[in-house]
């Protein structure tokens, strides 16, 4: 708890490692929670592999969605070698790409993404902005801007160390 303490009393924004961050709380976390005389269960997953070792793009697109399920078949069609999965765990992939042309509220995709440490593109729509930092946790792109979806993909695809890097 006193690392989140720290970092809460920072002047400037900084990025965390989040699974680090948890790593290295999860004892004081633990004692804290006994010393209450309360139960709790942490567990914590295993480290993920690079991304460059993962053979596909996670692909989430919310159900009933229609122009974001456009915008995922053209960048499908228009990239046939790279496969792309809507199954399966973000942190087994090479990378995620998240669609949605209206503002989610908990934007599942990038959740997932940022989470398992891969890099995530995504249209600038509601809270991507502040959840994927452009260059450095993954790319943006303007709604319905497909070419740029593509152009993305393609591009971190075929330079696993910029995915490993962002992720």
């Amino acid at each position: 708890l006193a690392k989140l303490e720290e970092m809460s009393g920072l002047a400037y924004t900084e990025l965390v490692e989040m699974s680090s961050l948890a790593r290295a709380c999860a004892k004081d976390f633990g004692l804290i929670v006994a010393a209450r005389k309360q139960h709790l269960d942490l567990s914590l997953p295993d480290e993920a592999p690079p991304p460059s070792d993962c053979g596909a793009v996670r692909v989430f697109v919310p159900d009933g969605d229609r122009e974001a399920r456009g915008w995922f078949d053209a960048v499908r069609r228009a990239l046939p070698e790279i496969p792309m999965q809507e199954a399966g765990q973000a942190a087994e992939s090479r990378l995620v790409l998240s669609l949605s042309a209206t503002e989610e509220l908990w934007p599942q995709g990038i959740a997932e993404g940022t989470a398992a440490g891969r890099a995530v593109i995504t249209p600038w729509i509601g809270q991507a902005e502040e959840l994927v930092l452009e260059g450095v946790s993954g790319f943006l792109s303007a709604p319905g801007d497909v070419a740029s979806l593509i152009s993305h993909v393609r591009y971190l695809w075929n330079e696993t160390g910029e995915a490993d890097r962002m992720g």
